[in-house]
């Protein structure tokens, strides 16, 4: 009884000619280049993303931090993910090119850190979730995440998403078919089919479907708190203004994030639900150019991330103008400028000093 019988397979089976033998070579050119445009705008656009939240203090609240966290995980899309699918294109899906022990290693740790990055994002979009909403209706408390938790946030998170996919270092191995290795996915000697299903199963409900339900809760009850006047009664009507709008601003800026990231991540968790559960663990001819799409959306949010968290927050595109023009930055400090700076103070200004200190202590 070979392998195959004992349950193992590809997930990328498919029933007719894979298209690293049949796509033409200028669809293959332009696959390569969307993917090498997407691999470098992601590379250095993440790292600026967390060089910014690093250097900066004054950038180092938790929604920034939480957007770096995501950023460090996006990384592993850049460096990983997009060469590896690259590669597929003229190999073949799941073909790998380095056996032995260092092939083994690589085929396990590549698509381990695919499924591992999806759900860093999601467990930190739910933990800015309960930050936005901590800060806005229970305005007056202090947070339950402050700074001196959050690097053990951080830490629960990787550990928690490295726990549920780590079934994935033993399923992840390689094969040899017909003179060529192959990354493929085997519980042997359970039910690959069966075993599969259950953990995809269970990692959708986990890493997808609590975060969705949670964020869609806190962020309906956020959206009906700002429209309602009574959390903010004791608060005088042009703090309110400010403190509204402030919180609308950076609530603006997280929703925009969010629903960006799910337009990405759907598609491909329906395609995946569709193989498992419709398509019998086979992809059709026909869906084949569609994978492609979903995939190529799937990748392109750890380059769209980064762009939006600059083009949404002034105080990025500042500290980048900073770092492109140093001379005319010299004599400033990284903040917004000076007309924002007094702006702001003469805001602070009205408050009493309890408020006062709510306020920096839950603006994110």
């Amino acid at each position: 009884m070979n392998q195959t019988e004992q349950g193992t397979f590809l997930q990328e089976n498919v029933s007719c000619a894979d298209p690293s033998y049949t796509d033409s070579y200028l669809v293959k050119t332009t696959k390569t280049t969307l993917l090498a445009i997407t691999m470098t705008i992601a590379l250095f656009g993440n790292l600026l993303v967390i060089f910014i939240v690093y250097k900066n203090k004054k950038m180092r609240r938790t929604t920034n931090i939480f957007i770096a966290n995501m950023a460090t995980s996006d990384l592993f899309i850049a460096v990983v993910t997009i060469p590896r699918i690259i590669t597929e294109l003229y190999v073949g899906p799941r073909r790998w090119l380095i056996g032995g022990v260092i092939g083994t290693i690589s085929c396990k740790l590549c698509l381990f850190l695919t499924d591992f990055s999806l759900g860093i994002s999601f467990m930190s979009h739910s933990v800015i979730a309960i930050d936005r909403f901590c800060a806005i209706v229970y305005s007056l408390r202090l947070s339950p995440i402050t700074p001196a938790r959050r690097k053990y946030i951080i830490a629960l998170i990787w550990l928690l998403i490295f726990m549920l996919n780590s079934p994935s270092f033993y399923t992840y191995r390689l094969q040899k078919m017909d003179d060529a290795m192959f990354c493929v996915t085997s519980w042997y000697p359970l039910d690959t089919k069966v075993s599969q299903m259950t953990f995809f199963s269970v990692i959708l409900a986990i890493e997808f479907g609590v975060p969705i339900l949670l964020m869609t809760v806190l962020y309906t009850w956020l959206i009906i708190s700002l429209t309602s006047q009574k959390s903010l009664s004791t608060q005088s009507l042009h703090m309110r203004k400010i403190r509204r709008k402030e919180d609308i601003r950076v609530l603006r800026k997280v929703l925009t994030l969010l629903v960006v990231f799910l337009v990405s991540v759907i598609p491909i968790t329906l395609l995946g639900v569709f193989l498992y559960y419709q398509w019998d663990f086979v992809l059709p001819c026909w869906a084949w150019s569609f994978a492609f799409v979903v995939h190529l959306l799937f990748l392109s949010n750890s380059a769209v991330n980064p762009c939006l968290c600059i083009a949404l927050n002034a105080s990025y595109k500042h500290y980048i103008q900073k770092l492109l023009c140093p001379s005319k930055y010299s004599n400033t400090r990284s903040s917004p400028g000076p007309s924002t700076q007094r702006k702001e103070g003469k805001e602070l200004s009205d408050f009493s000093a309890e408020n006062k200190q709510h306020f920096l202590l839950n603006e994110r």
